[in-house]
């Protein structure tokens, strides 16, 4: 198998998640140094999301913690497969199942050595300390990944009975919902990062298999899910951190304080800044850096003959 394919993943993927990473970045870093003075100790790390991989992030850019799950996700697998696929004489499908089982016993296996060493028993420190770090955390995204492996070679199965799955799978957020409690220390450490890819993974035949006319729902989704990534890396840090208390403060001095007394006029003002700054985002800096990875990719035309040339190469 060529390296095209495995680039061309990485560059369209970088793209789109990283320049808007690092503006955001930026900007945290004027304003911490702005309002806070000296950097916390360990803030390089946020540069090559190493701030959670194996020890607890520091309180920075606290909400980033997944996108590093994701970019170390995105790195570790698709160098998996190309090695697999070019050292074995396995077929794409064989090697994409033994990475999938094989990701998804190793991680859990490690979260439960974590549990059974430190027991978390304090929901904070099993947030911090368990629910967000890269290794034990990258198996959430392989449930996904099951499903399009599922739907790409086993169609009938999937889409056997979506109605029935959904109900299971909403049955066991019900049921997560419940034991998602201090008190349950046991199904928390040991269970619930297992259970919760599961329910979601149940859901998909059923949403994938969804169509729904146009209209005003339809389009007010398509224009959230367009600026959803934007939403993600503002919504927290920069919005309720910096921007939404300046601009309470702005307007009070302007206004009076009356103004922003109520909570929910605070709310309602955090979710107009969140999804105005994040179109602008989307609109004005996303959306022309990604339009350039086609000037670095290679084309699709030379894709599909490496893509073939490796299907045809095994059995």
């Amino acid at each position: 198998m060529t390296y095209e394919p495995l680039v061309n993943f990485w560059l369209r993927r970088w793209f789109r998640a990283l320049p808007s990473y690092f503006l955001v970045l930026i900007f945290l870093i004027f304003a911490w140094r702005y309002t806070a003075g000296p950097l916390p100790k360990g803030w390089p790390e946020y540069l090559y999301f190493c701030q959670n991989f194996m020890s607890p992030q520091i309180y920075f850019f606290s909400e980033s913690w997944s996108l590093s799950v994701e970019e170390w996700f995105y790195l570790i697998v698709p160098l998996l497969l190309y090695f697999l696929l070019g050292s074995t004489k396995f077929s794409a499908k064989k090697v994409t199942i033994i990475v999938i089982v094989s990701l998804i016993a190793l991680v859990t296996f490690t979260r439960w050595y974590h549990a059974y060493k430190f027991g978390y028993s304090d929901i904070n420190n099993w947030d911090v300390n368990f629910r967000k770090l890269v290794v034990t955390r990258m198996d959430s995204i392989m449930y996904g990944v099951l499903g399009a492996f599922l739907s790409l070679y086993y169609p009938s199965i999937w889409k056997k009975h979506p109605l029935k799955l959904l109900l299971i799978g909403f049955l066991i957020f019900s049921f997560d919902k419940y034991y998602y409690e201090p008190t349950h220390g046991i199904y928390l450490n040991y269970f619930y990062l297992t259970i919760t890819p599961i329910a979601t993974l149940m859901l998909l035949p059923a949403l994938s298999q969804m169509k729904i006319q146009g209209g005003i729902i339809v389009k007010s989704i398509t224009f959230i899910s367009v600026i959803s990534y934007s939403m993600y890396l503002l919504n927290l840090s920069p919005v309720q951190g910096y921007i939404l208390p300046i601009v309470v403060d702005f307007s009070s001095a302007f206004f009076g304080k009356q103004l922003f007394q109520s909570g929910y006029a605070i709310y309602a003002l955090y979710w107009v800044l969140t999804i105005s700054l994040s179109f602008l985002l989307t609109s004005f800096f996303e959306q022309p850096i990604t339009s350039l990875r086609d000037r670095f990719t290679f084309s699709a035309q030379k894709l599909d003959t490496a893509f073939k040339a490796a299907g045809e190469s095994k059995p």
